[in-house]
Formats: structure tokens, sequence, C-alpha cells
């Protein structure tokens, strides 16, 4: 599984294209938001280009520090994103 830690809202269409091409050569995907990166799960078009990740969830700390209404993906905390990396076999981070 390849974890994408993302940290930063710059990045969607890196992030999107990334797990469109995981999808596409079946391999398994996860992806932890935190940071400024909870800022893309405001989007529509982002939340249905990572539709196909195996896992994504978002640090509730930065989604309730940006936002007030329901994160859209599941809420988690560091000890999920440290759950992520202890099974993923590759990591990338943005």
């Amino acid at each position: 599984m390849i974890l994408i830690t993302v940290s930063t809202e710059d990045s969607a269409r890196l992030i999107n294209n990334l797990v469109s091409a995981c999808s596409r050569q079946r391999q398994a995907v996860a992806l932890f938001f935190t940071g400024s990166g909870v800022r893309l799960l405001d989007d529509q078009n982002f939340l249905r280009g990572i539709d196909s990740a195996g896992e994504a969830a978002a640090c509730g700390e930065s989604w309730r520090h940006f936002f007030s209404d329901p994160c859209p993906i599941s809420e988690g905390s560091q000890t999920d994103h440290s759950r992520l990396i202890s099974q993923a076999s590759h990591l990338l981070s943005f």
C-alpha cells in the first residue's frame, strides 16, 4: 500500500493523478490529510478524484482549525496516521 500524506493545499492535481494511476494499476493507496492539506477536502471535484483510494482520513484537529462543518471523509488522529504508516510499503508526502 502507498500512503500519501497531504499537508499542503497546493497539491490537488498531483494527488488526484496519483490516486487515479494507482487505481488503474490496482495498487492500494491510502490518504491522510493534515495541516492546511485538509482544505482540499472542501472541494467536491477533488473528493470525486480520490474516491478510489482504499482509505482516506483527515486529522480532526486540522479539520476543526479550518472548518466548522462535519468532515466529508473519516476524521482521525495522528494515531491513525501512524497506523497507516506501519501498513504502508511506500510513503509520499506533500
